[in-house]
């Protein structure tokens, strides 16, 4: 809900705060008193163009803040999906400056955004309901939303129809999109095939094998060093092992021989002895580790080595033309092996796939068709209802109505074009809503759309301006029971003219004007008991305000409380 608005510069508005109250608030005043630049400061601070003439004459830039409470569901989802957050008391504040440059800086708790992300989080927050105004229930883009939500309240597994549908539907767009790909891709077929055909076979040519170079650049450096690799063989061996002249592994031999002779003789000589054994065998295992070193004698080195050289630089080629690996070489291989299977069974692989997409399609048309039955009914329930709202506030004459225009192949919302539409006089056409002429039955229109859908609407805050334009006192009641009514489970603020919607409001604002220093000032006050009773025998009696119109309006007061 709304908590409270800042306005500044706005108008004939120097500077004014308002505090907002749950339930149904009323603002009257006389015209020109500035009624109209609170709800184009509301407008302004949620992302909408500025109107021309929007700052105070003789200033330079005008700055409105907002501040909302209880942030709803999918206003926290919209705000993450900008990377925002509501603040831990789950309020928000969304502020705009705006200069008469031109140039406009929004924020949404004191982090800068652009005006979009406002109108997107904003949709979420408040409904403003102006004459004329395109909102989303003249949208006909939301209609089907709206909609399903309504029938979600009457049986509780509407959605999780609608979520079954959509998952079919998107099962069938990815068959369907492979099949467009496959169709796009074969139309060149032959000349595809032929390079892929060429494609495979330089590759398999080349008989890449992981590792491969790697084994191919060590044994390069093994020959490069082959003559040092030998010749550091054959001179540990002789050390080691003796050549002419015994070696350590003789020598070692023959002390551990003198030991033995005497180890039981002395003292620690078996220790002694059976550390020499230990070292004699292990200079024995080293040895022998020496004598298997590869040593990288090859007949011709420099045979073997271009051959390697031209081994590596086809390996290179190859790898550098298919991949960034031997095993992306590989796996492109094996890509290539499935286009050309696919294409060499051409007629087999279109006919699985249109098999699949009909078969899909079917599977659709069944879920849509399901989906469109609980449509249907919830629609002849809600236009019921709606008519009904329309006979309560003496429109008898208009119908709502909701049209089912087939398409021709679904989409992700199914198979029909939902869209709201309305009958102003019998024997007319049913027309789009925001085709009805009328700004005041335009506002009812909206006001018994508005308490139908309560149920599965989450804005937390709706306005209504002036929608009691040209209605007599009569309706004028029962527009205003219908905005109590409608305020039970969300915020209603109502600019007003009416006496008889003013004296059922919960809270009642006055807006005035005054002359200080040669300059108009607007004014707001919350009006208690007996300046509300001033108030409404004000909009009642005009210039001159009798008793008799004091008695009617607080007779109107006491009424409204009992709604």
């Amino acid at each position: 809900m709304l908590d409270f608005i800042h306005i500044e510069n706005v108008a004939l508005i120097k500077q004014l705060d308002i505090d907002f109250s749950d339930g149904f608030t009323a603002m009257t005043g006389e015209t020109g008193s500035g009624k109209s630049m609170v709800i184009d400061s509301i407008n302004f601070v949620l992302g909408q163009r500025p109107k021309k003439d929007i700052i105070r004459n003789g200033e330079e830039e005008c700055y409105v803040y907002a501040v909302f409470s209880c942030i709803n569901e999918k206003a926290e989802l919209a705000l993450k999906d900008f990377s925002l957050s509501a603040e831990d008391d789950n309020t928000l504040m969304i502020s705009r400056r705006y200069n008469s440059d031109g140039k406009s800086v929004s924020k949404i708790n004191n982090r800068t955004v652009p005006v979009s992300v406002v109108r997107a989080v904003a949709s979420y927050l408040v409904s403003i309901n102006e004459q004329h105004d395109s909102y989303s229930l003249l949208n006909d883009e939301y209609h089907v939303d709206y909609l399903d939500a309504f029938a979600e309240t009457l049986s509780h597994c509407h959605l999780s129809n609608l979520s079954h549908y959509k998952n079919v539907f998107k099962e069938y767009n990815v068959f369907k999109r492979k099949l467009n790909d496959f169709l796009e891709a074969s139309a060149d077929r032959d000349k595809k095939l032929e390079f892929l055909k060429f494609q495979k076979k330089e590759i398999e040519s080349a008989k890449i094998k992981v590792g491969e170079e790697r084994e191919l650049s060590d044994e390069r450096e093994l020959i490069k060093n082959s003559e040092l690799i030998s010749n550091a063989v054959k001179g540990s061996l002789t050390l080691l092992s003796g050549g002419l002249k015994p070696g350590a592994y003789d020598k070692l031999v023959s002390a551990s021989d003198n030991i033995e002779k005497i180890k039981e003789m002395v003292s620690g000589g078996e220790e002694l002895y059976s550390k020499l054994q230990s070292v004699v065998s292990e200079l024995d295992e080293i040895i022998k580790a020496v004598s298997n070193i590869d040593t990288g004698t090859y007949d011709d080195p420099t045979a073997e080595l271009d051959r390697i050289e031209g081994r590596l630089e086809l390996i290179s080629k190859t790898v550098n033309k298919y991949g960034e690996s031997e095993s992306d070489v590989l796996e492109f291989l094996e890509q290539i092996n499935g286009e050309i299977s696919e294409l060499e069974q051409y007629d087999f692989t279109l006919s699985e796939y249109e098999n699949k997409v009909e078969e899909l399609k079917e599977k659709v048309i069944e879920a849509a068709e399901s989906l469109n039955e609980n449509r249907l009914s919830a629609s002849k329930t809600m236009s019921g209802m709606i008519n009904s709202e329309f006979e309560f506030l003496d429109m008898e004459k208009v119908k709502f109505d909701v049209v089912f225009s087939r398409r021709e192949e679904p989409t992700e919302d199914g198979l029909f074009d939902i869209t709201f539409v309305v009958r102003t006089n019998p024997g007319e056409p049913y027309k789009n809503i925001s085709s009805v002429a009328s700004g005041g039955e335009l506002s009812r229109v909206m006001l018994s759309l508005k308490k139908v859908l309560s149920s599965c609407d989450d804005v937390g805050c709706v306005i209504f301006d002036e929608i009691d334009t040209g209605v007599s006192g009569k309706t004028s009641s029962k527009i205003g029971i219908s905005l109590k009514e409608l305020s039970q489970n969300r915020q209603v603020i109502c600019v007003t003219h009416s006496a008889q919607v003013s004296a059922i409001a919960d809270t009642h604002y006055k807006i005035s004007k005054k002359e200080l220093d040669g300059r108009m000032f607007t004014l707001v006050q919350n009006l208690n008991n007996d300046a509300r009773i001033n108030e409404i025998a004000r909009i009642l009696g005009g210039v001159t305000i009798t008793e008799s119109v004091i008695n009617t309006a607080t007779e109107l007061i006491e009424q409204g409380k009992n709604i």
